[in-house]
């Protein structure tokens, strides 16, 4: 008799899901890395990975230990299994007990016109991206504030950490992620260092870790080069920042709706 499987994946992951996925090697290693599922047949999760993985998928043995992690959904998803096997980009995980379900609320998100600088980390690595996130925090919690001029509505910050001036741009902002226009083409999963300015009571520098969802090309553009319209989720963003951010978007929103009742 088919032995009836520990947990209905279907129920809570979905085909073209992007996850987070965690292999503990046997030398007490871990591959950090991120995959799309591809398909779900009962405990067995079919998933494939960015060429930039191969090399890494490569060396890990049949059985080791996986944590698969998924927060695209209306909740946090989080299983556990054992790798089965890897071809090319493509490999399989069955997933072994219990789901870790957490449900979430859904962040609010308001367009708003504020400095955002980015950059793409050469080291991909989940754990080298985090650690130097940490840096950047505490780096900018003990420097001296950015220096501000007003301009075309907001502020421009001028020579900050050895940037050029760094303009305003109109992005869009949620306590869980940002979707921001950039002059490349990221692939989904990229990890995106962030640096965002809040003017809130006192200017804030918001440090975090973007991990690309979707970059689409803004078609009928009227610049000379192409631009894409880039979704991240945040990967690392401490509570504190998420929660300055959340207050400035609900203080936006509350003059918006003051403005407008005066008009």
């Amino acid at each position: 008799m088919t032995q009836k499987p520990s947990v209905d994946l279907k129920a809570h992951l979905r085909p073209d899901t992007q996850v987070r996925v965690a292999i503990h090697l046997p030398d007490n290693s871990i591959i950090d890395l991120y995959a799309m599922i591809v398909r779900i047949e009962d405990d067995l999760l079919h998933m494939e990975t960015f060429r930039s993985s191969k090399t890494q998928l490569a060396i890990v043995p049949h059985g080791a230990r996986v944590v698969v992690m998924s927060s695209e959904t209306w909740a946090f998803c989080r299983g556990e299994g054992i790798f089965e096997a890897a071809i090319d980009l493509n490999f399989a995980v069955r997933i072994r007990g219990e789901l870790e379900i957490q449900q979430r609320r859904e962040f609010f998100r308001m367009d708003v016109y504020i400095p955002v600088v980015y950059s793409v980390p050469a080291d991909q690595q989940m754990t080298t991206v985090e650690g130097m996130w940490k840096a950047r925090r505490m780096m900018t919690e003990s420097g001296p504030p950015p220096r501000t001029i007003p301009w075309q509505g907001s502020f421009k910050i001028l020579n900050w950490n050895d940037h050029p001036n760094i303009d305003p741009c109109r992005v869009n902002l949620s306590g869980g992620g940002i979707r921001i226009k950039i002059p490349e083409q990221l692939t989904p999963g990229t990890l995106v260092d962030l640096d965002i300015f809040l003017p809130a009571t006192t200017l804030r520098v918001i440090s975090a870790v973007g991990s690309v969802i979707r970059s689409t090309e803004v078609l009928l553009n009227l610049e000379p080069n192409p631009s894409y319209v880039t979704a991240m989720e945040f990967a690392h963003l401490s509570t504190k920042d998420r929660e300055l951010i959340i207050s400035y978007l609900f203080n936006e929103q509350r003059n918006s709706l003051r403005i407008q009742n005066e008009i």
